[in-house]
């Protein structure tokens, strides 16, 4: 196998890797923003003072 062809699949090997990592990043950062600012956005929508979560409602 030549080194040329060895560098360019490790080259997309790191490439498709980061890819699906900066995915990663950034749906995390999607639901820490909807959690954190999503919620403040709905309960001054509604008028109510607190959102219980699911998760609260499961595990309480």
């Amino acid at each position: 196998m030549s080194y040329k062809i060895l560098i360019r699949e490790t080259l997309s090997i790191v490439a498709l890797f980061t890819f699906f990592l900066l995915v990663l990043v950034l749906v995390v950062g999607l639901a820490y923003y909807l959690q954190e600012f999503g919620a403040s956005a709905v309960r001054h929508f509604f008028g109510v003072a607190s959102i219980k979560l699911l998760n609260s409602m499961l595990y309480p």
